[in-house]
This record gives structure tokens, C-alpha cells and sequence, in this order.
């Protein structure tokens, strides 16, 4: 392998690692202003006033939604996976959790594949370098990355981005990788958007 293209590559996500902290941050504040105007309007009651202005824009918006979603899982900027929220509110609790799943399972094969291309180094690019150590001794220690993997896809709060780009320095293939995100993440991504929708409508209620 070309080492010099490979270290202009890390190179380019480390001098924009600073800028994507800050990305992240001022996507937090947006991310509060839009909950904040969603709870005035009373959204997550009455969900029908968005999804009907959203429907005559046609394919435009989920189009639009699904590349968001694929971005915002090699970027995180919506944090706390509340992106898939806005999409259970935007779009109803199907085609919502289409859009969601579906961008976050194709950002996930965009991180996994980096992880294979670059290796290591990747990874502290993205992410904390005390979470990256952390991460790396379970590959170290020899656990069964699949199962790791698992667990994080199902419990909520994890750092499954962490973990997917850990697997891609195992021997784990796109295929197996794939088959594992369909068997563990659909039922508790939908529970969580769900939840959190119905979890906030009810704070709607009392603050209204």
C-alpha cells in the first residue's frame, strides 16, 4: 500500500477533527432550538402538522433526510441518536423509521470501511483518544468482536460508532457486519424513537 496518500488522508481528518467538535457543538444548540419549537407547537401530539406540510414537497424531504441521516452517522452532529426522533415525528413510525435505520445502516458501512481502509490511525482521527485506547483493548484482549458489537447495537447510549470502526480492524466481513446490524438494531431503534416520542409528548403535556 501507497503509505504517503495514506498519511495525507489521516492528516486531512485530524486537522478537521477541531472543526467537527465544533460542528457537533453548534449542531447540539440547533438540535435544542428545533425540540424547543417542536414542543411549542405541541409536534409531538399532533405530528400531522408537520408530515402534512412535509408530503407536498413529494420525494424531496425524505431524500433529503436520508442523506442527513447517513452524514449525521459518520458525523454525528444531531447527538443522542435523536436524529431518528425527528424522523419518527417528520415522516409517521414507518417510513420515518425506513429513512433512519436505512441512513444510519449506510453511514455505519461508510465508518466500517474507512476503519478497513486507513486502520488504526482512523480512528483517533474521529474519535476521543482515551475512547479509542478503551475500545482498542477489548480487540486487544481478544473478545469476540461480533458479540461486542451486539451488545452495543442493542443498548442504547453506547458508543456503537466506536465499535463498528473497531470491527473493521477485525477480520469481521461487510457481510457478517450487515447481517448483525439487521438482526440487533431494527427492534431497539424503533422502541427508542418510539419511546422517546411518546416520553416527550407527555413532557408536552404537562408544560403545556
Amino acid at each position: 500500500m501507497d503509505m504517503a496518500p495514506l498519511s495525507k488522508d489521516i492528516m486531512f481528518f485530524k486537522r478537521n477533527k477541531q472543526v467537527l467538535k465544533w460542528v457537533a457543538i453548534v449542531g447540539a444548540v440547533i438540535t435544542l432550538i428545533i425540540f424547543a419549537y417542536f414542543f411549542k407547537i405541541d409536534l409531538f401530539n399532533h405530528p400531522e402538522i408537520l408530515q402534512e406540510r412535509l408530503e407536498r414537497t413529494g420525494s424531496f424531504a425524505p431524500i433529503v433526510f436520508f442523506l442527513l441521516s447517513i452524514i449525521n452517522t459518520v458525523y454525528p452532529i444531531v447527538p443522542g441518536g435523536l436524529g431518528s426522533v425527528i424522523a419518527y415525528v417528520a415522516f409517521g413510525p414507518l417510513l420515518g423509521f425506513i429513512l433512519a435505520f436505512s441512513g444510519s445502516l449506510l453511514g455505519t458501512l461508510i465508518l466500517f470501511w474507512l476503519a478497513k481502509r486507513f486502520g488504526q490511525p482512523i480512528l483517533y482521527a474521529f474519535l476521543d483518544e482515551k475512547l479509542v485506547e478503551k475500545g482498542l483493548s477489548y480487540l486487544d484482549r481478544g473478545y469476540y468482536i461480533e458479540w461486542i458489537l451486539a451488545v452495543v447495537l442493542v443498548v442504547p447510549g453506547l458508543p456503537d460508532e466506536l465499535f463498528i470502526m473497531i470491527s473493521g480492524l477485525s477480520d469481521l466481513t461487510y457481510k457478517r457486519m450487515v447481517i448483525i446490524q439487521l438482526i440487533f438494531k431494527p427492534v431497539t431503534m424503533f422502541l427508542f424513537m418510539a419511546g422517546v416520542h411518546n416520553f416527550l409528548g407527555l413532557l408536552s403535556n404537562l408544560f403545556s
